[in-house]
This record gives structure tokens, sequence and C-alpha cells, in this order.
């Protein structure tokens, strides 16, 4: 379990770089099509650079994610990641190890931050003590991390690129599994580390890794492991959410219309899609495995007709269109997807009638739904969520992913989790003293809400 919860972590402090990428798709693509050669250069050049650094953006953003959004985490991940990878190269010039030399400095700075940030040291040398003493550390620890990255690095990359290869040697049926795969590990949070490995380091291209970033550099064989991702979110959940809100009950369609609709757009505009899913998965499972069956089918069906298509961050229109001049047979995507929002559509109607699921509109307490008026604001949920998570001396820490709370608690009889959905809630994964609380794209403001009344009471 603390494994577990040890990858759950990191796949979320993994989403605050990544978080950034779509930037530069959408820089890149505008230097591509705008007509100025001035502005259109500056673009490519600006969003080539955002690739460059893909390393260092990496080293920063899973510190400031694993040391819980401390800015001097981040700024020692960035001096760990430039001295590590310098020392490294002196040893190994052709070492390319770019994402996971970042995935390494993060987690180090990270580790560094928690065991030195607190460090006090004789008051002649005070100044240099608590969290100033981090990157000082971390500047020595990354000399050492380099010798070992540097020496153990030819064969390191070897070994990436063989297991890389062996998982797209699957081809489309690898995609598939691929598919069905991260969607199933979307309740544990673990499909992050999924990701991280597949789309960052599986594979090599030009000195790039992983199908994201070998597809930006041109790799003919990259993006299959992508594409399928795009029938899925832009056409399927959206129909999906559609045919939920058909089936509720006439009286509970108008509590329900602006849940389904913000979760479908969600879904359509930047590819989140956990706040569908999870709508559906605890209360109504059957439709979580007919969304596995489906998601991994579009990924085997692309791979089989040869589409290939990027996304710097996940699989929403704005990407589908910014990318679509680096895709091969992108168009074909459309009637696909129009196919898969037939099959969710239907397939979701008769499944939710025939065997009387339970999902939102059909749950027999009213308290099961979401119930959030305009005029509360962002505090107030944030002050009801502490309050249904047992109140302060209850937390013991208090963290977020793009669409999660993730929190550790003291008692677990003390959460209210109907409080919770009061609040917005749309589903809980409790752990070994953790739940994580699925609240949508707002749960990041959220957690900074929370922390701020927390400290503002002492914590």
């Amino acid at each position: 379990m603390g494994f577990r919860r040890h990858l759950q972590r990191f796949g979320a402090a993994a989403m605050t770089p990544i978080a950034v990428l779509p930037a530069a798709a959408v820089i890149l693509a505008l230097g591509s099509v705008l007509p100025v050669p001035f502005v259109s250069k500056a673009l490519l050049a600006a969003g080539d650079a955002l690739l460059k650094y893909i390393g260092l953006l990496i080293a920063m953003g899973v510190a400031v994610g694993l040391a819980g959004g401390e800015g001097i985490a981040g700024f020692t991940g960035g001096i760990v990641y430039v001295i590590m990878d310098g020392v490294a190269r002196s040893i190994s010039p052709d070492v390319s190890l770019h994402v996971l030399a970042g995935i390494i400095a993060g987690v180090l700075s990270a580790l560094l931050y928690l065991r030195f940030h607190r460090t006090k040291l004789p008051e002649a040398l005070s100044f240099f003590g608590g969290q100033r003493s981090v990157p000082i550390v971390g500047a020595f620890a990354a000399v050492a991390a380099g010798l070992i990255l540097g020496s153990a690095g030819p064969l390191l990359q070897a070994g990436l690129t063989s297991a890389g290869n062996w998982m797209l040697a699957g081809g489309a049926w690898g995609a598939g599994l691929y598919g069905a795969l991260e969607r199933l590990l979307i309740p544990t949070g673990l499909h992050h580390f999924l990701n991280s490995f597949i789309l960052m380091l599986a594979g090599s291209y030009a000195g790039k890794t992983g199908d994201l970033m070998r597809f930006f550099a041109g790799d003919p064989q990259a993006g299959f492991f992508m594409g399928g991702a795009f029938a899925i979110k832009l056409f399927g959940l959206p129909a999906a959410c559609l045919a939920m809100y058909h089936e509720a009950r006439p009286e509970a369609k108008a509590a329900i219309k602006g849940l389904m609709l913000t979760a479908a757009l969600t879904s359509f505009l930047t590819g989140i899609t956990e706040p569908v899913e999870f709508a559906f998965l605890f209360t109504a499972p059957v439709l979580f495995l007919v969304h596995i069956a489906l998601s991994g089918s579009s990924f085997l069906l692309n791979g089989l007709l040869g589409i290939r298509h990027g996304f710097m961050s996940s699989a929403g229109v704005v990407e589908y269109l910014a990318n679509l001049r680096l895709a091969e047979r992108g168009l074909l995507i459309i009637p696909i997807g129009l196919g898969y929002a037939c099959a969710y559509y239907f397939l979701f109607r008769l499944l939710i009638r025939k065997l009387n699921l339970s999902t939102p509109g059909r749950l027999e307490a009213e308290a099961d739904l979401p119930v959030q008026a305009s005029a509360v604001t962002q505090a107030d949920i944030a002050v009801a969520i502490i309050a249904g998570l047992g109140g302060r001396d209850n937390l013991v820490s208090i963290d977020s992913c793009l669409t999660r709370l993730r929190v550790a608690y003291v008692k677990a009889d003390l959460i209210d989790e109907a409080a919770l959905r009061a609040c917005g809630a749309l589903g809980f994964v409790r752990g070994q003293g953790v739940i994580q609380v699925v609240m949508g794209t707002q749960s990041d403001a959220l957690r900074q809400s929370i922390r701020a009344i927390l400290r503002g009471r002492g914590q």
C-alpha cells in the first residue's frame, strides 16, 4: 500500500510539468502556419525551447509536486538537474537521458527538501540554515548522482530503449492493451505512472524518448499510443454524459444537467475525463468495464488503420487541431469518433435501463447528488470540505493532481462522504490512511484554498 501511495504521489507530481506542454504544441502550431516570417520564427524557437529543456522542467515540477508545492524544492530541482546532467555528460558525452534525469533530479530534490528544510546551524552560519540549506546540499548530492548516472548511463539508456522497443513491438495490439490498461488504472491513480513511461521514456528517436517526445520530433513510428485517445475523449465520453442525462429520472434531470454538461465539455475541451468516469465508476461499475473495452478497441483500431496523432498534455479538441499538421490520417479520427459516440450512447442507455444502474439522476438518495449553489464561493467550499474530511485535526496532509484531492487522515470514521458530495465531489478512492476525493478540474485551486485556511488557523 505504501509503495502504491508513493507511485500515486509521483504520478500527480509528474503532471505539474506536463501541464505546460500544451503551450509548446500551440506555439509550434502557430509558428508553422503564420505567414509573417519574423513572428513564425520566434514562435517556432519558443516551442522548440520548451521541448529542449523538458528535462529541466520535469525536475523542477516533480520536485515542487512531491514537496507539497514548496518553491525552494523546485529551485533545488533545477540546480540538481543542471549539475547532474553536466557531470554525467563529462563521463558519457553521448548519453541522452533528459526526461529520466529530470525525474531523478526531481525526486532527489524533494527528498532532500523533506529531510533538510528545517536544518538548524550554529548562529554564525544560521543564514545558510533552514530552507537555504536544501539547494546547497542538493548541489553536492547532484555531483554524486551525476557520477553514478554518467557511469551507468549507457547501460541504462540501452535498457530503457530495449524495454520501450519491446512494448512498442506489440504494434496495434500493444497500443490496444495500453489503452485499456491506462483506463483500468484510473481508480488507483497509477495511470499517471504508466503514462510517464510510455509517453516519456519508451523507444528512442533522434535523441528523444517516449511516444510523445518522439512524435513531436518527427518519428514516423510514434503517435500510435496517443491517437486512440481522441475518439474516446472528444466523442465517446461526451456521448456517455448525454446517455446518462437522458436516462435520469425526470425530476432529477435539472439537478444533473450542469454536472453532465460540465463533465462532457471538460473531456471535449481539455481531454480530462475523470469527472465523467467517476460519475459511474463506483455506482455502475459495469459501465466502467464497457468503457475500458471501448477505450482499448479505439487504440487498437487506430493502430490497425495506421493513424498517428499526438498531444502534449491530453487529447482535447485544441490539441487535436493544433497537432493535426503532424498527424498521419488524423482526419479519420472524426468518423471513428462519431462511431464511438454512437457506441457509448446506445450501450450506456441500454445497460442503464436494462440493469437499472445507479448513474447520476437515478441514485436512491438525493444526497448522493452534488449540490452547489452559485453564490457559494470557493473559500466556502474549502471550509465545507475541511469539515467533511473530519476537521483540521483529522488532516495529516493534503495534495492534488489535475482532478483529485489526495488527503492523508487520522481517523476514517470522521470523513463524511455525503457532505463531500454536497461540495461537488464526484467520487472517492480509499486507501490505508488516505482518501482521494475527485473534485474535477477545480482540485488544485481547492487545495490551495484549503491549505490557506489551515495555515491561517496555525497549521
